[in-house]
């Protein structure tokens, strides 16, 4: 249940900080979900689920990749600090929260520590 109550919560926050990028083109990837060659389980999931509902939503299937360097669109997921949101300039978020935002072709989910 609380896994359901947060993609509720995360996915129209998604699309209003997406808002200047493109996800979706007509039913195909235009982005790619990006995390940690040594992503947690946590990590995995999220990824996992978020490519789920975009899925759901848009009929493309994004991909997931643990190369930060892919060329493109990219959702940069990840815990505060660590690859592959190291460069992501805001605040901490606090222990079990979580950050949203867009710099250029790259959308940040940043989790607290």
């Amino acid at each position: 249940m609380l896994r359901f109550t947060l993609i509720c919560l995360l996915l129209p926050a998604l699309a209003g900080a997406a808002a200047g990028m493109t996800l979706v083109t007509k039913g195909q990837p235009s982005c790619t979900i990006v995390i940690a060659p040594d992503a947690g389980d946590q990590e995995k999931l999220a990824a996992t689920e978020l490519q789920t509902y975009l899925r759901k939503m848009s009929g493309a299937t994004l991909p997931i990749s643990t190369d930060a360097a892919v060329k493109g669109n990219r959702i940069l997921l990840g815990v505060f600090g660590k690859a592959p949101v190291a460069g992501w300039k805001g605040k901490a978020p606090m222990r079990d929260a979580f950050a949203i935002e867009t710099t250029g072709k790259d959308l940040y989910l940043v989790g607290g520590a």
